[in-house]
């Protein structure tokens, strides 16, 4: 069968700040005090504390 859906969990732990219009893919799992930068995809998890920003998200600071 073509085009089955899978639903992984997107894990968002405490004191984590999303810029506008940021999109998690499925599966991701975001430390606690991340940043995300606006406009960012994020495709892989993101250690805590850690700033991300891009297309696909990546470690800035």
């Amino acid at each position: 069968m073509t085009g089955e859906l899978t639903a992984r969990p997107v894990i968002i732990e405490d004191h984590v700040w999303c810029g506008a219009n940021v999109t998690i893919t499925k599966g991701v799992h975001i430390g606690s005090g991340a940043v995300i930068g606006a406009n960012a995809v994020v495709v892989n998890d993101i250690e805590a504390h850690a700033i991300v920003a891009g297309v696909p998200a990546k470690r800035i600071k």
